[in-house]
């Protein structure tokens, strides 16, 4: 029983709106013929504009080359019905040698005729697919048509008004060449502005399409006379051999001429016209020709249906809004999904139905004009009917329904708007601190691999981080196509100032690792070296390095210093010892009751004295030799063996007041070395 008082509830909720929808769709559809009058106001038809009439004209010259073709019964070049050359006589009989000169000038010219012509008759060939034509050799009664001889009864003669009133064609051209190619005897039918249709064809015939080409043979030159040209159609052209220009130089006179007494038609039938302006029509050969299609539709455009249809759809969104926050038709609990709808889905089909302004206004277009659905409606038969319904007003009318359906339901899931709505009904808002979140530690973790990033390994995985992430922002600022443009500039700038604090924390870290090497280099080998360095960190394990390296050097050359210290504080000692000794006997023998006995003796001690001393210079002099690198070395072959026991036998007595024993265990037989006997005995 609930479940059915839900059921009918719900039921009573659509059925008027539906019924709103309905109505709607039916006022706006009232409104069509209204449109339609005011498109065909400002419709502009592009077979009444100038480039295609230009287009017309060239066409021309394809077809009197035709009917002229048929008539003579022979076949022409372009050239030669078009190309007027008028070559005085040579009044010097030595001048032959410019013939090859001016017959190369004027194949080059006959070559861009021809050239230019036959690119029309593709143009031709579409033509004759898109309208009826008629063209008529007024000397000779020979016709070229692809409408039989039906379109000059239709809209000429005596009672010409007449017939044009009661003429199945509702657009034509009807023009004549005289005997010297002047366009006369025009006269024109279109849907509006006939007037201004007549003025562009006259204007169009004053304007002829082929020119003079202005190229030159090689190996020659001319002068141009640009006084005498008439509408780049005529004119005097001087040749002369290379750069020099002589009195014997030919003059050409050259000129294009038009059709001749030719009269030509072109028209448009209504089931023509009617199939020109379906939206698959579009004749890519005429040159300047615009689509049909939609030229009616951007006359619907100006007639300003598309603020009415806009208009429709913001008041059935205001009808959802206003009728459902009174509660006249809505309650979350019997239609409870429209309440939860998320604001971000309600937003996005808004803009749905907004975007479909073009397309619905071109349906409407060809609704009005009896081309929508037309393909569907011909292959179902039975004049494009469902039962008694017409298939293009049913369709028509159930889509426009729809979209006031949708725009009712858009306005209704906004009708809950008051304070808190946005956070409980939008995704964005609800979820906002983690999504900000979330977009912060991706930034954050981007930008610090960018500034931790070690300079001295490989670069490609920054580097494609870096061109991806660019590369999705444009991609977003692109879709907004010339809006996209100030997007670009907010972009740069966001961009300037990300990149300035980059590089300020570049400069950061590399003042710290200068910082770090001044002060190694002050002599501060202490130095901590425990900071960030970031895009530098590879360079802190080389500045341990060093710093380790300078440690040891100086703690090396300390031990250098003491070294040397303790060496001259040694030979200073011994130095002093004999020296003492030398100088006490010295005093000894001064003596004046010393015996000769002692005499003797204190002359020995003071000999091995004085031999010691120098010894110990000697061994000075080798000590300062060796440090300044300056030894040099007497090789000769030496037993080490022996000299291991001469060294041991000459300190025997040394060694015995030590108190030392040594055991040698050397081999019996003689081991000989490249060496210096003296220096390796001291050492």
């Amino acid at each position: 029983m609930d479940t059915k008082w839900k059921s009918n509830k719900k039921s009573s909720f659509l059925l008027p709106v539906i019924a709103i929808s309905a109505a709607a769709s039916i006022l706006f559809m009232s409104l069509f013929p209204l449109f339609q009058k005011k498109a065909e106001e400002s419709y502009i038809d592009p077979l009444t504009e100038q480039d295609f009439i230009s287009d017309l004209f060239s066409i021309n010259l394809v077809q009197y080359k035709y009917l002229r073709e048929k008539a003579d019964q022979k076949q022409y070049e372009y050239s030669d019905l078009y190309l007027d050359i008028e070559m005085p006589a040579s009044d010097n009989p030595s001048d032959s040698y410019m013939d090859s000169s001016i017959q190369s000038f004027l194949a080059l010219q006959r070559e861009a005729i021809n050239s230019q012509c036959t690119s029309y008759e593709s143009m031709l060939s579409s033509l004759s697919e898109m309208m009826d034509y008629y063209v008529e050799d007024l000397n000779t009664g020979t016709v070229i048509s692809n409408s039989g001889s039906g379109l000059p009864d239709a809209v000429g003669g005596e009672d010409a008004s007449d017939k044009q009133a009661n003429s199945e064609y509702m657009y034509y051209l009807n023009l004549q060449y005289d005997s010297a190619g002047n366009i006369t005897n025009v006269n024109v039918k279109c849907r509006n502005n006939a007037k201004q249709f007549l003025s562009r064809v006259q204007n169009a015939g004053h304007e002829f399409p082929l020119k003079l080409s202005k190229e030159t043979p090689n190996g020659y030159s001319y002068s141009y006379d640009y006084d005498a040209e008439v509408n780049g159609r005529v004119a005097e052209y001087t040749l002369y051999s290379g750069d020099y220009e002589n009195a014997s130089s030919p003059t050409l006179r050259l000129s294009i001429s038009s059709p001749a007494d030719m009269r030509i038609i072109y028209g448009l039938t209504q089931a023509q016209y009617t199939e020109l302006m379906k939206p698959d029509n579009y004749y890519v050969y005429m040159a300047n020709f615009q689509s049909m299609h939609f030229a009616g539709r951007d006359s619907y455009f100006e007639a300003g249906i598309a603020p009415a249809y806009l208009a429709f759809i913001l008041a059935m969104a205001l009808a959802g809004f206003f009728l459902c926050r009174k509660k006249s038709l809505y309650s979350e609990e019997l239609l409870p999904f429209i309440s939860l709808i998320p604001l971000e889905f309600l937003t996005v089909a808004a803009v749905v139905l907004f975007s479909t302004t073009s397309l619905v206004i071109q349906y409407i277009y060809e609704y009005q004009n009896d081309l929508f659905l037309r393909n569907v409606r011909a292959g179902i038969g039975v004049n494009g009917k469902l039962g008694i319904l017409p298939l293009d007003k049913t369709v028509m009318f159930l889509m426009l329904t729809v979209i006031f359906i949708a725009s009712f339901l858009i306005g209704s899931g906004l009708s809950g708007f008051r304070k808190g709505f946005l956070k409980e009904h939008s995704l964005i808002c609800k979820y906002w601190n983690r999504i900000v979140g979330k977009i912060r530690s991706l930034c954050h973790s981007f930008y610090t691999d960018l500034v931790t990033y070690d300079i001295g390994t490989d670069a490609n995985s920054i580097i494609i981080k870096v061109i991806l992430v660019n590369f999705a922002i444009l991609l977003v600022i692109c879709c907004f196509w010339f809006a996209g443009i100030f997007g670009l500039v907010i972009y740069s700038v966001i961009i300037y100032f990300i990149l300035k604090r980059y590089v300020k924390d570049i400069q950061s870290k590399y003042r710290k690792l200068l910082g770090a090497t001044r002060s190694i280099a002050q002599g501060n080998l202490d130095t901590a070296l425990s900071e960030d360095f970031g895009i530098f960190e590879s360079y802190k394990s080389q500045l341990r390095q060093i710093q380790m390296d300078f440690k040891r050097a100086v703690d090396e050359e300390v031990k250098s210093q003491r070294m040397k210290t303790e060496l001259i504080t040694n030979v200073s000692h011994d130095l002093k010892t004999p020296l003492t000794a030398i100088i006490t006997y010295i005093e000894l023998l001064r003596e004046p009751d010393i015996t000769e006995e002692k005499k003797t003796e204190y002359l020995d001690i003071l000999q091995r004295k004085s031999n010691r001393l120098k010894v110990l210079i000697e061994d000075l002099f080798e000590i300062s030799k060796a440090s300044s690198k300056s030894v040099t070395l007497q090789i000769v072959d030496v037993d080490i063996c022996n000299l291991l026991r001469q060294a041991y036998l000459e300190q025997d007595d040394r060694i015995e007041a030590a108190g030392l024993d040594f055991k040698f265990n050397l081999p019996k037989e003689r081991i000989i070395l490249p060496l210096d006997s003296q220096k390796t005995y001291r050492i």
